[in-house]
């Protein structure tokens, strides 16, 4: 499109300047101009036409219409009006306002400089046309500088102008590619959204599937990935004191680099409470929280890093913008949710919140499970013994029975029966 509006510019003034050269050499036929005038008139008008000839068909299509070479050329075409002037101004009345084209034109091309410096130009290519005239003539001096003020005014009048046109097509394409943004954004926040509430469907129907809380704590982080995010899973470990890390969804290799880093192990981390602030607000509250966590925070729970590592862990990990969501089970918090990434914003709180309702719920799930397994193994086991016991009357054979039920139903590797001796 660009360059068959170069070409359609291009085409347009070739013909718009052939044509005036074809009219000029009409008027000056038409005209009755003495014969050395008229012969020099269409000499000079031929010079033009070569002059046309090198500009439209070698220095524009070669130079690609530098602003620059099209400032070069009204310069020339000053010149050029200048000497028609010069040739042609006692017999074509006011043939000087034929520099006004050039001006407007200049102020299309230019900055406010070049147009000013066009006017003073063309007014000094009148000006200096006939100065022998000018000097002796008061009256011919005066219409000289009305005419050199109508240039210049002329210019100032198309130099605000412009401005003001540029002004409103920058602000105009400012206001598209706003809106246009704007639009992105919006598409881009709806569909983060959609993928975030798609996620939380999928995890509320695993929940109502799975047993235990790992696979769900990996699909989670799995998912959580796809949209640029991190998180970590992290239950009491000393209640309202210190909490252990249960998941973390980082890249093996990455969290292995980052606790060689910061020289410590996930295994043995623990966040305590009471030295972050946000932490104990949100457990306060029972309310997720969105923020910017600083590097400041960090130095908290870990005064022994140095800033550069504190800002390289932050950096690798993308763990400045978070958000921290309770677990509540049984009207009881239990652990908190927290996730990070470039990405996250304040209106995605309402989603992690969801999310993390759903990872309680999976976290309540497998301790009922763990629990009910475990009195089954108990009603199980006592089920066994009694019968293993019943078997017999032998007290001898019923000893051995109960030692063998105990040892197979309770893992142990030994056992005895003690009986009380009445004698001793």
């Amino acid at each position: 499109m660009l360059k068959s509006r170069e070409f359609s510019l291009r085409r347009g003034s070739e013909i718009f300047a052939w044509g005036a050269l074809a009219a000029l050499f009409l008027i000056v036929l038409a005209l009755e101009l003495p014969a050395p005038l008229r012969a020099a008139t269409i000499e000079f008008l031929f010079v033009v036409a070569a002059y046309l000839l090198i500009t439209f068909r070698f220095l524009f299509p070669r130079w690609n219409y530098l602003p620059r070479l099209v400032y070069a050329t009204l310069l020339i075409d000053a010149l050029i009006v200048g000497v028609l002037n010069l040739l042609l101004g006692e017999q074509i009345s006011n043939f000087e306002f034929f520099f006004i084209p050039l001006i407007l034109t200049s102020a299309v091309i230019a900055d406010w400089r070049g147009t000013l410096f066009l006017a003073f130009f063309a007014a000094g290519v009148d000006f200096f046309i006939e100065p022998g005239m000018l000097l002796s003539n008061s009256s011919a001096l005066a219409n000289q500088i009305l005419i050199s003020g109508a240039f210049f005014f002329t210019a100032l009048i198309a130099i605000g102008l412009v401005a003001h046109i540029r002004r409103r097509a920058r602000e105009s394409a400012d206001a598209t590619v706003r809106a246009a943004e704007s639009e992105r954004q919006s598409r881009a926040d709806a569909e983060k959204s959609a993928r975030q509430w798609q996620i939380i469907n999928a995890v509320g129907l695993r929940v109502q599937q799975e047993t235990g809380a790992t696979p769900i704590f990996e699909m989670i982080g799995a998912e959580l990935k796809a949209l640029n995010l991190e998180c970590l899973i992290a239950l009491w470990d000393e209640p309202g004191k210190t909490l252990r890390v249960d998941y973390l969804s980082m890249a093996q290799t990455l969290q292995k680099y980052l606790e060689r880093l910061a020289g410590i192990s996930l295994r043995d981390f623990r966040i305590k409470i009471a030295d972050l602030k946000e932490y104990q607000e949100m457990l306060a509250t029972r309310r997720a929280q969105f923020a910017i966590t600083s590097e400041d925070s960090l130095r908290r729970v870990h005064p022994t890093l140095s800033m550069p590592i504190i800002r390289q862990i932050f950096e690798m990990a993308n763990a400045h913008r978070r958000i921290i969501a309770p677990l509540i089970a049984n009207d009881q918090v239990i652990g908190v949710f927290r996730v990070w990434g470039n990405d996250l914003e304040e209106n995605d709180v309402p989603a992690m919140t969801a999310l993390a309702q759903h990872i309680a719920i999976a976290l309540e799930n497998a301790r009922l499970y763990r629990d009910a397994r475990r009195r089954l193994a108990q009603v199980t086991t006592l089920y066994e013994f009694s019968r293993a016991i019943a078997a017999t009357l032998d007290p001898a054979e019923l000893g051995a029975r109960a030692i063998q039920a105990l040892e197979s139903f309770l893992a142990y590797q030994s056992g005895a029966i003690l009986l009380v001796d009445a004698d001793n």
